[in-house]
């Protein structure tokens, strides 16, 4: 079987089970329900990227970050906005749909400055940092621009205006690697092996949506 493509999404749902990964992202038996939230979510983004890429004032409902996107706006260096990003199977750089790519993103705002870089991600739900993300799209960042040293990187909650950051370097990169190598190294062999086995965990209870699973607490 031929390994996909990862974003952080997809390396998340494997980690917390190889199973829902399978149903989910391989053979896509399950499809998230469009909710209110993601609606939200998505529309947000949209907004924050038109007042950032072209000056368009914010909607009524979102004029409360106007200080939070000035600051974005008011910073040196180069800006780019949701940047699809992409890297390849041999770990260099490349386009979001290249046909060697391995791992893909979308890096919400970046400016990119002498030796430094800033990227946020923008988050609408409640304030719950997984680092892997920005880690992974730092390493990114550190991969495309040669000359960058330290990347600050930043969640933006949008529910309480705060922001949560990490600062990630380059001369760390290699342990930086090293949190994922062990899972996408596993990810690769349930590919080989055409096996995905369940992994029992809190969501099994009442999140999970393969209702075959023998741990899936939804079943009647």
């Amino acid at each position: 079987m031929k390994p996909l493509p990862f974003s952080w999404t997809h390396y998340d749902t494997f980690t917390t089970c190889p199973r829902q990964f399978y149903g989910k992202i391989v053979l896509k038996k399950f499809k998230e329900p469009e909710t209110e939230a993601l609606t939200w979510g998505r529309w947000v983004h949209e907004q924050f990227e038109k007042r950032q890429k072209h000056g368009c004032p914010l909607p009524q409902t979102l004029k409360e970050h106007e200080p939070f996107m000035t600051a974005l706006t008011d910073m040196r260096g180069e800006m780019s906005c949701e940047e699809k990003v992409g890297i390849s199977k041999d770990f260099k750089p490349c386009g979001f749909f290249d046909k060697n790519v391995w791992y893909r993103a979308a890096i919400d705002f970046k400016k990119l400055m002498p030796q430094m870089a800033y990227i946020v991600d923008y988050k609408t739900g409640k304030p719950k940092p997984k680092w892997g993300q920005l880690k992974l799209n730092a390493l990114h960042t550190f991969m495309k621009h040669p000359e960058v040293k330290a990347v600050k990187a930043e969640f933006y909650w949008t529910q309480t205006k705060e922001t949560s950051s990490q600062m990630f370097y380059r001369d760390k990169q290699s342990e930086m690697w090293a949190e994922f190598v062990p899972n996408l190294k596993q990810m690769l062999e349930c590919y080989r092996a055409e096996e995905f086995p369940p992994r029992q965990n809190g969501l099994c209870k009442a999140y999970c949506p393969d209702l075959e699973c023998e741990f899936n607490g939804r079943k009647k």
